[in-house]
């Protein structure tokens, strides 16, 4: 058993070593290319949210007419159930002066009845049988003197309870009409009724659909405002860059003509017989080949601390320095507690932001405008995380993110390269494994 635990132990170390020595040497032999942002990127950046703005534009629009159209719609309902309101109105106006007319004919007939009655009392009163005269005078005994008088009344109450009973029924038709034209009206007001409330159903319908494209409306209008806003930038930084790749041209053909000088006068002195020619000059120690030892005109206090803490490990070369960095260490390394601040070391602009797996993690690159003297470049790698973007100005001891631990990393701390302008010729910002120049940090920054 003891046996099996060795070889498990054994195999695990052989393990760990072989990844281990995969990691560095893709670290090694990765070119670490981080380019910068050139005025023709910028363009084609500008280029693609210029298309993003013009098809935002159209949604803009769209929305719009849809928001439009169904205004019109609503407003077309409001106006149809204003009229509808307006109809419901005008027939219960209607009803009320039926069922006044109602009133009026009920009265009428019920006069009509208590003069009925009244005539019915009178015969009553005067003994007279209107249904059968004839048999009425022959059992009253009326005699010839008075029979005239007799068929006189006899035939007025005749008339009055024709004319009564004529009156009547004409009074029940008047009533059974308004009856039902006030049936009807209720029927009317009914059906508009739930006219109404079907359209008004619609226009709350109509108002939730506005709305809802009114909210779309106003996002347009944010992200269209943001996306002139995001151009407007770029353009700006596409003045700035020309600018400076104009300025690094005319000092890159500066410098062309003064090397080409400079061998002419080579040449000449050679062909002149003098042998003893200057030997070539080193830029920094035996072995440190990636140290940029030139002097820069940096103002005092140009530069400022980009985070708290102990200096954990230094620049230096494999020449003298071994600390676990077996070809140099082309930065300087402040320790301290994660997600500590990190800041920018002067005011500049943001030109790379990533994630660089073999090494530094997650790192961003600034770059700084110094007076009277070419642009410098801060890295700062292993950040747990990232405060800001690309093409972002930031101001000096701004944060740009916080301490960690990301990348090929032992323990939290802030790993900063500090590189001049040559930077933009080989376009690398890898100085041990890379192919720039790095200038040693504690030199310009106060660390």
């Amino acid at each position: 058993m003891l046996k099996i635990n060795k070889l498990l132990v054994f195999l695990l170390i052989l393990f760990l070593s072989v990844i281990w020595n995969l990691q560095l040497f893709d670290f090694k032999n990765k070119n670490l290319k981080v380019f910068a942002i050139t005025s023709s990127e910028l363009k084609s950046q500008k280029d693609a949210q210029a298309k993003k703005l013009q098809s935002l534009e159209i949604g803009f629009g769209d929305v719009l007419n849809q928001k439009n159209t169904l205004t019109e719609q609503k407003n077309d309902l409001e106006n149809k159930i204003q009229e509808t309101e307006t109809l419901i109105q005008e027939t219960e106006t209607l009803i009320a002066n039926l069922q006044v007319q109602k009133t009026n004919l009920q009265n009428q007939i019920d006069a009509l009845i208590i003069r009925q009655r009244n005539l019915i009392q009178l015969q009553q009163e005067k003994n007279l049988d209107s249904k059968d005269p004839i048999a009425f005078l022959i059992k009253s005994g009326v005699s010839s003197t008075n029979i005239g008088d007799f068929f006189g009344k006899m035939y007025l109450i005749s008339n009055l309870e024709n004319e009564i009973q004529n009156i009547s029924d004409d009074l029940k038709n008047k009533k059974q009409d308004l009856e039902n034209n006030i049936k009807d009206s209720e029927d009317q007001i009914n059906k508009l009724a739930e006219i109404k409330t079907a359209n008004n159903i619609t226009k709350q319908g109509l108002e939730i659909l506005i709305a809802e494209y009114g909210n779309q409306e106003a996002k347009y209008a944010q992200d269209i405002a943001n996306q002139k806003a995001y151009i407007n930038s770029l353009q700006s930084q596409i003045v700035k860059v020309e600018a400076e790749e104009q300025a690094r041209q005319k000092a890159i053909e500066a410098e062309n003509a003064r090397k080409k000088a400079q061998e002419q006068a080579n040449n000449n002195s050679n062909t002149g017989g003098n042998n003893n020619t200057n030997p070539p000059i080193n830029n920094g120690p035996v072995g440190c080949w990636f140290e940029d030892t030139r002097s820069f005109n940096i103002p005092s206090g140009f530069f400022a601390r980009p985070t708290n803490g102990d200096i954990n490990d230094i620049f230096g070369c494999p020449s003298w320095y071994y600390r676990g960095y077996p070809n140099g260490h082309d930065g300087v390394d402040i320790g301290g507690g994660y997600n500590d601040s990190i800041n920018s070391i002067a005011d500049g602009q943001v030109v790379s932001v990533g994630w660089q797996g073999g090494g530094w993690g997650n790192y961003v690159v600034i770059m700084h405008s110094v007076p009277n003297e070419q642009s410098m470049y801060s890295l700062y790698a292993h950040l747990a995380s990232i405060n800001t973007f690309v093409g972002q100005s930031v101001a000096k001891n701004q944060r740009i993110g916080g301490k960690g631990c990301t990348g090929r990393c032992t323990g939290t701390h802030l790993h900063i390269q500090l590189m001049a302008e040559d930077w933009y010729l080989s376009r690398g910002f890898g100085c041990v494994y890379g192919s720039s120049k790095c200038i040693n940090p504690v030199r310009y920054i106060p660390i």
